[in-house]
């Protein structure tokens, strides 16, 4: 995983000397992570940290250079929406339900990749989880709200 944020880091002649120092690290930190493919595909990576805090993202292989003129800019809506409501959680509940336990969400498009991030105290890491896995599987996308 971070071989690959390595690859996107700009190294240009002003970085060149801290190039070296970001390899140590990030191939340090590759060598403590733990990844493993489950059956239906997705892959999990975790890196354990000395944190009162965890961060669970979820990462789609879609953004900006999947679309055509027609389609221009649809990853980015998709990823504001996931945040508007699902079959269970409506307008609001998904940003309450991690904000009531401390955390916090984002989530950024690239040209690459959409990704969905929560930051919650360690011992919420299983609500992260569930509003992930609820925004990812069951998104309303309310026709008032995408029509903003």
């Amino acid at each position: 995983m971070f071989v690959f944020l390595y690859g996107i880091i700009p190294v240009t002649a002003a970085f060149a000397a801290q190039a070296s120092l970001w390899e140590e690290t990030i191939m340090q930190m590759k060598k403590q992570f733990r990844c493993g493919k489950l059956t239906n595909g997705l892959t999990v990576c975790a890196y354990e940290m000395d944190s009162p805090k965890v961060a669970a993202q979820i990462w789609f292989g879609v953004g900006a250079t999947d679309e055509d003129k027609h389609l221009a800019g649809l990853a980015h809506v998709f990823e504001h929406m996931m945040f508007k409501g699902t079959r269970t959680r409506g307008l609001g509940d998904v940003a309450r339900d991690i904000e009531g336990v401390g955390g916090n969400m984002n989530a950024y498009t690239s040209y690459d990749y959409t990704a969905y991030v929560v930051n919650v105290p360690a011992e919420h890491l299983s609500r992260a989880a569930d509003v992930l896995a609820d925004i990812c599987q069951n998104p309303t996308f309310p026709e008032d709200e995408l029509k903003k």
